[in-house]
């Protein structure tokens, strides 16, 4: 399907999925951080 959208439309999409991407980022270091610093800590 080919989607014909306004320049601005566009926009607004890339932005939301680039907080989506960062969002999704975040929570996957934050948890890799806790669980680095607890296992570290617990040794």
């Amino acid at each position: 399907m080919i989607f014909f959208w306004s320049s601005e439309q566009h926009r607004t999409a890339m932005k939301r999925l680039k907080n989506e991407l960062n969002a999704l980022v975040n929570r996957g270091v934050d948890r890799h951080l806790r669980l680095a610093v607890t296992g570290l800590s617990r040794s």
